[in-house]
């Protein structure tokens, strides 16, 4: 049954998130000002403090206004959750509760992951590398724990959302939040994969090579284990679900442009993981198409098939 009422803690939940998007950004904003003298939080700046640790999978410096996509379309989501509240659904209800599918878990670990961003920030400028590394990847997987919390009470209630109003907000919540989220995702785990190369060499004595090889394995590992769980077992919950792919090729064009040596081992695995990730990018679309005009004409028979036994039915 549709609930009638509004949830309190889905509204004191969206108001809290965006007083503490708003909060990150400006945190943000101090960290990438630097030291300043009405506020001195930060003692440099965050890019100052990258530069002081290169390696040769640092991106090219025009990769990060991937963050102002990143901040933008979190935004953009999170204005789209408070303008839902005053939407009905096709039952009349109010339709972020009908049904539920941006639920306070998901908010609350989102929070959660606004926190892990800030001490980050603060952890980075002080140079606390190797607890910098354990933050950041905290912060993608909280992200991840988001995304997979999404498509689950998606999957669980996709068959509630096939009015008019249900299918407008299933397609904006996957188009805002969904891949708002994984977008963000994307990035957090490249700069990990980033923040592990910079501690093997910078903490560890290993050498740049091997480091950034390690590190460029390990993405590689990641990519290709998501890519079959994309196709297979996950898809239907991750058939709409497009940002991963051109925002890993994004980075790694920023890392080869910024290291490129034909000589050089990580500059070719770069440049392979590239052209790795624009594949699988292809074939997700194909499958993505496939699939939906699959169940597109299953839809279709199954309606049919239904409508014909209703008028063959003997009447009473």
């Amino acid at each position: 049954m549709a609930a009638k009422y509004h949830d309190p803690l889905y509204i004191f939940m969206i108001i809290f998130v965006l007083f503490m998007f708003l909060f990150t950004l400006f945190i943000n904003g101090l960290a990438g000002a630097g030291e300043v003298e009405a506020i001195p939080w930060f003692t440099g700046t965050t890019g100052g403090t990258s530069d002081n640790y290169d390696t040769n999978i640092t991106p090219a410096g025009f990769t990060f206004i991937i963050w102002g996509v990143i901040y933008v379309w979190q935004l953009v989501w999170i204005v789209y959750a408070h303008v839902i509240i005053f939407v009905k659904s096709d039952h009349g209800a109010p339709i972020y509760a009908d049904p539920p599918i941006i639920s306070p878990v998901l908010l609350s670990v989102y929070s959660l992951n606004l926190c892990v961003n800030i001490t980050w920030l603060f952890l980075f400028d002080r140079e606390e590398l190797v607890w910098a590394l354990v933050v950041i990847s905290s912060i993608a997987i909280t992200l991840f724990i988001c995304i997979g919390h999404l498509c689950w009470m998606t999957s669980l209630y996709r068959y509630q959302l096939t009015g008019p109003r249900g299918r407008k907000y299933l397609f904006f919540t996957r188009l805002f939040l969904l891949n708002g989220l994984g977008v963000y995702a994307t990035w957090t785990t490249v700069a990990t994969m980033i923040n592990l190369s910079i501690v093997l060499v910078y903490f560890q004595g290993q050498d740049q090579d091997t480091s950034c090889t390690i590190s460029l394995c390990i993405l590689a590992a990641i990519a290709i284990g998501y890519f079959l769980l994309e196709v297979t077992s996950l898809e239907k919950h991750l058939r709409w679900f497009f940002a991963p792919w051109p925002v890993l090729i994004w980075a790694l064009c920023g890392v080869i442009v910024n290291n490129w040596d034909k000589e050089d081992r990580n500059s070719i695995i770069s440049v392979c993981l590239v052209c790795l990730a624009a594949v699988f990018l292809v074939i997700k679309v194909v499958v993505t198409t496939v699939r939906a005009r699959q169940r597109e004409r299953d839809e279709y028979d199954t309606k049919e098939g239904i409508d014909n036994m209703a008028m063959t039915q003997p009447k009473a």
